[in-house]
């Protein structure tokens, strides 16, 4: 019914590709039909005309169209992308865990060798300057016993002198082993130097030491850092309370609380007058300073018996 060969310019024409088109597309006169990026698949692409009568013909042309993908479009393409995408997602991440665990390693190897350094110092220390300072001790004590105080003064003055000054150097020298053996970094070791650095500390003076620490403390273990902090800021308080405190006795009190190792030095002396003026002093605001960098807190106040305590907490971490 398209056909007019009186006057074929008039002949009209609608398509339709089944699947993509809902309806009739008019072409009018046109000869062609264009469509932009179909999706792939079968479709059916029909075409019917009118003569210039305008009625259009009962049937219509028909062909089955196949739109093949491009290859980014196929299954299997996306599939192997896919694939190799997750490969290399999972080869990163197994190449940045590697790096994580090497330099973890790494690290505890370097911290092995340390703490086998610190040991192997410590235990020099305590072999060779240990055994000499004790031997400088003993000969001092032997060289006292033969000098009489009546007959030759400044020279007894002279041997106490060489025995304070071994007694200190071998105290001293117990402080740097301690803290550098790393086989003290523990509750146990930190308490007992403590304490026993404490009885030693106030031996020969008229101030008297009470203990305070509970029985059965956990098992846990103390940074180095920590533990050397902690014992520099007491071994500080206790010199200002022998110093200056004129005191007759002195509480060390140590125990644990929420994770965290609480002291106190207090003492029964003659106490600070204006503690917010006494601030300055070297001794506290070196105990501040030290515990501070530890992460702990620091409090000075007046003692229970109007002297002066000093109340530390240190977290353990």
């Amino acid at each position: 019914s398209s056909i007019t060969l009186s006057n074929p310019r008039q002949a009209k024409f609608q398509y339709r590709l089944e699947g993509h088109d809902e309806d009739w597309v008019e072409a009018w006169n046109q000869r062609e039909a264009h469509y932009t990026k179909p999706d792939p698949g079968l479709y059916q692409f029909k075409v019917r005309a009118s003569n210039h009568q305008g009625g259009w013909g009962k049937g219509s042309v028909s062909r089955v169209i196949r739109i093949e993908p491009f290859p980014w479009q196929r299954r299997s393409f996306q599939i192997t992308v896919g694939l190799i995408t997750s490969f290399l997602v999972a080869l990163v991440a197994w190449l940045s865990m590697r790096e994580v665990y090497r330099n973890r390693i790494q690290s505890l190897i370097r911290a092995q060798a340390l703490e086998k350094e610190r040991a192997r110092i410590a235990e020099d220390l305590h072999d060779h300057l240990g055994a000499q300072s004790t031997q400088m001790i003993f000969q001092s004590k032997a060289l006292a016993e033969h000098v009489s105080s009546k007959d030759r003064p400044e020279l007894h003055s002279l041997t106490d002198q060489i025995q304070r000054i071994a007694r200190d150097m071998a105290l001293g020298l117990d402080e740097i082993v301690w803290t550098t053996d790393p086989s003290k970094d523990n509750v146990e070791s930190s308490m007992a130097f403590f304490l026993a650095y404490a009885e030693v500390y106030f031996k020969d003076t008229p101030i008297r030491l009470r203990i305070d620490i509970p029985l059965g403390l956990e098992s846990r273990g103390l940074s180095t850092e920590l533990r050397h902090q902690v014992f520099l800021a007491v071994r500080e308080a206790l010199t200002n309370v022998l110093k200056h405190s004129k005191a007759s006795e002195i509480w060390l009190r140590i125990h644990f609380k929420n994770h965290h190792l609480v002291l106190a030095v207090e003492d029964n002396g003659i106490g600070i007058p204006s503690i917010k003026k006494q601030m300055s002093r070297n001794g506290l605001v070196n105990i501040r300073r030290r515990i501070e960098s530890i992460g702990g807190v620091v409090n000075f106040k007046p003692g229970k018996c109007g002297g002066f305590s000093v109340q530390i907490s240190a977290p353990l971490r």
